[in-house]
């Protein structure tokens, strides 16, 4: 059996082509939601001293905006 075969690149390769930009929009718009914010509060809260919830939260949620921004999702 080859490689090729055993990994089924000509089904992956079909699925990207097929579903790529619909899956990219959706993940796009989920980035964007409470649920990814309240998230993010949840490990910032894991990892940060309590005086720096908001501040790292903030900043991390930014940064996942400005990422969507620049994939053209909007922020």
């Amino acid at each position: 059996v080859m490689a090729r075969e055993l990994m089924c690149v000509d089904d992956l390769v079909w699925f990207c082509y097929t579903h790529r930009s619909y899956l990219e929009v959706r993940a796009n718009a989920f980035f964007g939601t409470e649920t990814v914010r309240d998230a993010i509060r949840l490990k910032v809260t894991a990892l940060f001293p309590e005086h720096e919830i908001e501040e790292f939260t903030e900043l991390f949620w930014n940064r996942i905006q400005d990422w969507r921004a620049a994939e053209g999702g909007g922020a």
